[in-house]
């Protein structure tokens, strides 16, 4: 294995021309590309796959392993001198990226961090690359202050079929990256492992190669891993259901007096407990109800108006992510956000704008605005399926409720048409606090995960932190309805006393 380290750098890099033939190379090609289009992330200067899980600053978490057609070669890499390159104990690749890189492509100069073992494994295909290590900038001398070309220390070739492999200092201390150009001069001055070679290349003192699309695949091992992040957290949750619902059960679930001689609550005083939330209310038989007591609500309201305007623009939103045009789609989605805040500050600044139809439709239009930016995201693999799993099921929850309370509040006889008339509001929505902090913060979250392709830190700590914070955020606020703050969330229109502001749960 020592013929292949480069002796002219830090240590340690070792190059491996044609370490697969051609026809593994289409192997590869036909099973990189052959993946559901979903599986693609697009950034701003490159498209990736992540197999394996998704790495965050103290480890991975798991979400599956390895595909079946990359086991033969991370098994040949594991084979080369296993007890010179990789560690004694026991060593096993679980985490696979991998770029396609379009001519004129190229990453900033970067290091991959700690939560990975120092040893990286790239083979190249289709084109080749030059990757370039670059001396870190000396954070105790101010005066360092040099630019990258001037402290660039080494430029391998990546020739097509190639193995390059990085560990010790050139990989956890010093960066690389590749520089986004068309063509590279290849001569024995520039190139650190011109002598490594093919001899296409060695036989000409110097040449310019053209770049085409390039895939890469950088295999990796990350020793801590995780395969239920969310387990804690999901267990306290259904604990604190399972026991608020084993206290009350007896003495007010669905304590309906008369019911089936009324075909409607008398006193209803009752708590309806979901997996992660509870809903409190009264209400009162419509037989005691006058009709001058029914108001009929306010429509075109401008705050009503502007939500209308963030419904039919939560399509949009989807459309444009799943189409990865997600610079338009974070400008708008930003757009969506700020009409969230301008509805409920004109309703609450000018009486006569607010509606109690507006404390239903606003947080329907949240709802709908998170539902279909979630989707799209977890579409395009920018948040896991447990986050996706865990929103959708506290919205629809609070929608369910919403309209069964609806169907209930309205007269007999109950028809469609009368329980779809948005000018006579019945219920009137109250939502927590907490929640109202949780749309916010959810909506914060979902951009930072839509700007991630534009910014390039998808495949970053960051997004975890992201995920928890919008997982936390969401258990808290099922949390709040299933305490005390979440009774008195819906209460009979005919109950309240002033004009009702728009809201978001």
């Amino acid at each position: 294995m020592e013929i292949y380290k480069l002796t002219n750098v830090p240590d340690t890099l070792y190059y491996i021309p044609n370490f697969i033939t051609i026809e593994e190379e289409e192997y590869l090609l036909s099973c990189v590309n052959n993946v559901p289009r979903t599986r693609w992330v697009q950034l701003r200067n490159r498209r990736l796959q992540n197999w394996g899980g998704q790495p965050h600053s103290k480890g991975m978490i798991q979400t599956e392993s390895l595909p079946k057609w990359l086991e033969p070669f991370t098994e040949r890499i594991l084979k080369l001198e296993n007890q010179t390159i990789f560690p004694d104990h026991i060593f096993q690749f679980n985490h696979c990226l991998v770029n396609e890189y379009e001519s004129g492509q190229g990453i900033m100069p970067h290091t991959d961090g700690p939560v990975y073992h120092p040893i990286v494994s790239t083979i190249s295909l289709q084109s080749h690359t030059v990757i370039e290590f670059y001396r870190p900038i000396d954070s105790n001398n101010k005066e360092d202050v040099s630019s990258f070309s001037d402290r660039c220390i080494a430029r391998v070739l990546l020739e097509p079929r190639s193995l390059f492999m990085v560990k010790d200092d050139m990989y956890s201390y010093y960066l690389h990256g590749i520089e986004e150009r068309q063509e590279d001069t290849i001569n024995r001055e520039r190139i650190s492992n011109f002598d490594r070679c093919n001899d296409n290349i060695k036989d000409k003192d110097e040449q310019i190669l053209l770049r085409t699309t390039r895939i890469s695949l950088t295999i990796r091992c990350v020793e801590k891993i995780s395969k239920l992040p969310m387990l804690i957290l999901r267990q306290l949750i259904f604990r604190r259901s399972l026991v608020t619902l084993n206290l009350q059960c007896r003495s007010c679930l669905f304590r309906l007096v008369t019911f089936k001689k009324q075909q409607y609550p008398i006193q209803l005083s009752s708590k309806f407990v979901l997996p992660r939330t509870e809903y409190s209310f009264q209400c009162k038989s419509f037989s005691s109800i006058s009709s001058d007591q029914q108001k009929t609500d306010r429509i075109w309201t401008i705050p009503n108006i502007l939500t209308f305007a963030r419904i039919g623009t939560s399509p949009i939103l989807g459309y444009l992510i799943i189409n990865h045009h997600y610079t338009m789609s974070l400008s708008l989605f930003i757009i969506s956000g700020l009409t969230d805040l301008i509805d409920g500050w004109i309703a609450r600044r000018y009486p006569s704008q607010s509606s109690a139809l507006g404390s239903f439709l606003d947080p329907f239009a949240d709802k709908m605005l998170v539902g279909f930016v979630v989707i799209s995201l977890a579409y395009v693999n920018l948040i896991p399926l447990w986050l996706l799993a865990l929103i959708l099921s506290r919205d629809i929850a609070i929608m369910c409720v919403a309209g069964y309370l609806r169907i209930k509040s309205v007269p007999p006889p109950r028809t469609l048409k009368k329980i779809l008339n948005m000018k006579n509001a019945t219920v009137q929505l109250y939502p927590t606090f907490v929640s109202k902090v949780n749309t916010g913060v959810q909506i914060g979250l979902l951009a930072l995960c839509m700007a991630a392709p534009i910014f390039d830190y998808h495949n970053t700590g960051w997004m975890s932190v992201i995920y928890t914070l919008s997982a936390l955020s969401t258990g808290v606020s099922w949390l709040s309805y299933v305490g005390k703050s979440g009774r008195s969330t819906f209460k009979m229109l005919s109950q309240q006393t002033k004009p009702p502001h728009s809201s978001s749960l």
